[in-house]
């Protein structure tokens, strides 16, 4: 049978194609670097090249049965877009149904907060018609990093009397029906310690160890301390926006609320100065226990924490369960600081020496209790970790440096299927667009 003529088919299904592959090639683009990362993954995974292979071999078969219905100009173009769709597939997949995604906090502070008032549009089209859009309202802020964060108007209005000034700007908009609305106001920090207002931002990287075979429970330790093990802190709300992270956990412990509140503000103005240039996230952990193998149990049940945490576990225990008539300052050195860990994402010490993890852990020790103030506590914590990096100062192991583990991740094999099943459905279209149409209209 003579091969049709019309380059319909090759059209209907070439956009198809394309436009799917352009949708899923700009989703990549917009996150920056996560490709590259992914490829590292897919390249480890057989059933891909099977794939490929399995693209490869049916066009070779097709063309080679009929060269005349499938030249060899449009088997090319087949293979290529076979091996596109796959490359792309997989890497889609990997991201979906792998447990390689996760958060991290990033810290700094906010500098700008701005409100965009709601504005009418209304524009005319050739026939005399008009359409009519409505534009809501905006508030949002800024930080440091560049960061934008959508708030509400009441969380606008927080950081207007925070920051104590309110500037206008007039927008000169096209179609605007009214000339009184549609302008933005906003407002800066004055650089003042009084008025600040630190920002945690969320964050998504590429966790290889979260998602690789070595982070799987080993649930002996987790059993052993279940009542004691917290879920990782989230975004919370705040008068200023969703930028606020419970830094300081308490489990088992009974420390004052008020002091663990002045310790959280501490670390929070802490972060806003050094967050971005160390690129650090600092947490807390109050554990009651003397039972220093904690610390094992938290690094599995948290798998040692995101990339750019420092998490400082002290280990509580009280030397009079029930004080009576104490002051505040000996209410707090009743909490004895028995032990204390560092989980982080930093380098070993060489065999003998004390780095990173060890000197900021010791250095909680000497504390001896929590009669301190909770800025001598912060304080600690920050000579640590801007200590030149010789001697212990705090630097983040990349995740890069974890790669090799990507060869451990695994999709399921449903996931498999189904990617494979999809990238097979694609190809049977274009050969069919093939079979059926012509590129040159022969």
């Amino acid at each position: 049978m003579a091969k049709h003529t019309s380059p319909l088919p090759i059209l209907i299904i070439g956009g198809i194609v394309t436009i799917l592959l352009t949708v899923i090639g700009v989703w990549f683009a917009n996150h920056d670097g996560l490709f590259e990362k992914l490829w590292v993954m897919v390249k480890h995974n057989p059933i891909f090249w099977i794939t490929g292979l399995i693209s490869l071999a049916g066009t070779a078969f097709f063309w080679k049965r009929d060269p005349e219905e499938f030249t060899f100009g449009e088997a090319v173009i087949q293979i290529a877009l076979s091996l596109v769709t796959i490359v792309l597939f997989f890497a889609l997949f990997s991201y979906w149904f792998t447990d390689v995604q996760d958060v991290e906090f990033w810290n700094s502070r906010v500098i700008l907060a701005e409100h965009w008032e709601t504005w009418d549009e209304q524009k005319e089209d050739s026939k005399g018609n008009y359409t009519h859009t409505k534009h809501p309202p905006h508030w949002t802020l800024h930080t440091t990093m560049n960061e934008r964060v959508s708030i509400s108007e009441s969380q606008y209005e927080n950081i207007v009397q925070r920051f104590g000034n309110q500037s206008y700007e007039r927008i000169n908009r096209a179609y605007r029906v009214s000339h009184s609305d549609g302008n933005r106001y906003f407002t800066t920090y004055n650089g003042k310690a009084d008025t600040e207002i630190p920002a945690s931002v969320e964050h998504s990287f590429t966790n290889w160890v979260k998602a690789s075979k070595e982070s799987e429970d080993s649930s002996e330790l987790l059993a052993r301390f279940k009542e004691l093990l917290k879920d990782y802190p989230s975004l919370e709300a705040s008068d200023y926006g969703p930028i606020k992270v419970d830094r300081v956990i308490q489990a088992g412990t009974d420390v004052p609320e008020d002091y663990c509140a002045k310790l959280d503000a501490g670390l929070d103005s802490l972060l806003a100065e050094i967050g971005a240039r160390k690129q650090v996230n600092i947490l807390i952990y109050l554990v009651n226990t003397t039972d220093e193998r904690f610390e094992d149990a938290l690094r599995e049940h948290w798998v040692n924490g995101k990339k750019n945490d420092v998490i400082v576990i002290l280990g509580l225990s009280k030397k009079d369960k029930n004080p009576v008539n104490m002051t505040e300052d000996g209410v707090l050195g009743q909490h004895l600081i028995r032990w204390s860990g560092v989980l982080a994402w930093v380098d070993e010490a060489k065999s003998g020496e004390d780095g990173f993890r060890q000197l900021l852990a010791q250095r909680m020790v000497k504390l001896k209790n929590l009669k301190h103030p909770p800025e001598k506590i912060v304080q600690e914590i920050s000579d640590q970790i801007t200590s030149p990096i010789p001697q212990g100062g705090y630097k983040r192991k990349a995740m890069a440096d974890f790669s090799h583990l990507a060869s451990e991740i695994a999709m399921p094999w449903w996931a498999n299927v189904l990617v494979v099943l999809s990238s097979v459905v694609v190809m049977l279209m274009t050969g069919w667009a093939f079979h059926r149409g012509s590129l040159t209209g022969r």
